[in-house]
């Protein structure tokens, strides 16, 4: 059902269903800083327990502070969806709500969205799936042992993917360990179970090794079972970086230690029929209590690429420089923040009188200075290296498994050529703070705050020598 034209409010007001539409209030960088609720049904009232007239009008991120602690990305997935159109549906564990929700996502008007859901428990689904296919002693016939149980063929197969949904680390102690037991048993029969749904699914084991694959994902992979021997998992679903073609699964799979989900955002996956890559989302998150493995659930989104590469390039370009923006540099810390990518430098770069040009010369001048000092950094810094600006004339430099010999070739190289740029009739001054992550158990949050403060201290000795002379 598509919702972009349907619906009015007492359609809204009368279903079962929560729903709400919210109006998305974005900065400069198109960041979204306010979901305003604009509308509301009872249902919606009852599941935050508050009137709707405490509610019109209020910012969804205030009324619900933990919504940015969730593992399901809510921020991301309404802001693409107000900027973009569409609808997207969701299965997942709200933190908020302290419950597992069923729902979708879609967009009527620019820069909105609306949230339709309701509470589910999906345990029952995994039980009726279990009976099923032990009484049938795996020879499962879809017609009538689905109409003696009473469920419909879609019905137990939308549980059979609830129910993998349902693995996301949440539940009772123990829940993703027996199920993960279950699927291990079961293969051949849940393979058939899910061979007619559209999403792709993979399952893998605690050793990365996959377990189960469907149909879906085998289409979009391109692969055939030849290539399945080895499955193993970071050779199976390689997602590459855009610029190196670097396999970024084992780095993505890392994180997955610390966290329980990781949001698939128009990555590229390669396809091993044709060695090129599809434009995927998704998400890929741990299983059960302990992490004993993990479910990928992606589908192909070629048909939105351009679009999605449109809103990419609005979202995470500074558009002055075209080096990433600070939003961009804040994921990027995340995906790369793990050990494979030890030691982990940190460079922070600044312009030392970008005021001064300002003033003396006027903002476009100003303007001339930081694309230049941006250009300099993007003809020094490697590719995989994150760039980007974080501020007026401040720039931030990720530099993944970088020694501390070869971070400080990459500071002369830029204050080399900093020093022959021409740009406004002199040579650049710019200011250079690094600092390295060299143990798994640093906080990178504190090496990024100290390669800040050997910036500016390395800013304020440049100053003083300057009023010396």
């Amino acid at each position: 059902m598509s919702f972009k034209r349907s619906g009015t409010g007492t359609f809204f007001e009368e279903i079962p269903m929560a729903h709400a539409s919210h109006q998305v209030h974005f900065n400069e960088f198109l960041e979204p800083v306010s979901f305003e609720i604009l509308s509301l049904n009872q249902a919606y009232e009852q599941v935050l327990g508050l009137d709707r007239e405490l509610l019109i009008g209020k910012n969804l991120l205030d009324l619900v502070p933990t919504i940015g602690e969730e593992p399901f990305d809510w921020k991301s997935l309404g802001s693409r969806v107000a900027l973009s159109g569409g609808e997207t549906s969701f299965f997942t564990y709200s933190e908020g709500l302290k419950g597992w929700v069923d729902g979708v996502i879609f967009s009527r008007r620019h820069n909105s969205f609306d949230v339709l859901f309701k509470r589910v428990d999906p345990h029952w689904i995994l039980r009726a799936s279990e009976k099923l296919v032990k009484e049938r002693k795996l020879r499962f016939e879809k017609g009538s042992a689905l109409r003696q149980e009473g469920l419909s063929t879609g019905e137990v197969n939308r549980g059979i993917r609830d129910s993998l949904y349902a693995l996301m680390g949440k539940g009772t102690s123990g829940t993703g360990d027996h199920v993960l037991k279950f699927i291990k048993s079961n293969t051949e029969v849940i393979q058939g179970l899910l061979g007619n749904l559209r999403e792709a699914i993979i399952i893998g084991d605690v050793g990365g090794r996959v377990l189960l694959i469907n149909q879906a994902a085998r289409d979009i992979l391109g692969i055939r079972d030849s290539e399945l021997e080895d499955r193993e998992l970071a050779r199976v679903f390689q997602i590459l970086h855009p610029g190196t073609g670097e396999n970024l699964t084992p780095d993505i799979l890392d994180t997955l230690t610390v966290q329980n989900n990781f949001v698939l955002n128009n990555l590229a996956l390669y396809r091993h029929d044709t060695g090129k890559t599809v434009p995927i989302e998704g998400s890929l998150s741990r299983m059960g209590i302990q992490g004993t493995g993990v479910i990928i659930l992606f589908k192909d989104n070629t048909v939105h690429e351009k679009r999605y590469r449109r809103i990419e390039d609005i979202s995470y370009r500074d558009h002055l420089t075209d080096l990433y923006n600070r939003r961009y540099l804040e994921e990027a810390v995340k995906r790369l923040d793990n050990k494979r990518n030890i030691p982990f430098s940190v460079m922070y770069i600044d312009n030392n009188d970008l005021k001064g040009t300002n003033d003396l010369n006027g903002h476009p001048a100003g303007d001339r200075v930081i694309r230049e000092v941006a250009s300099i950094i993007k003809s020094v810094c490697r590719e995989g290296d994150i760039l980007a600006r974080v501020g007026g004339d401040e720039f931030e430099i990720l530099l993944p498994r970088t020694s501390k010999s070869q971070v400080e070739q990459i500071k002369k190289r830029i204050l080399k050529a900093a020093g022959k740029s021409s740009a406004m009739g002199g040579s650049l001054q710019v200011s250079i703070g690094c600092a390295i992550k060299k143990s798994a158990d640093e906080d990178l949050s504190q090496i990024r705050s100290q390669a800040d403060r050997e910036m500016y201290r390395e800013k304020a000795i440049q100053k003083n020598a300057r009023q010396q002379e």
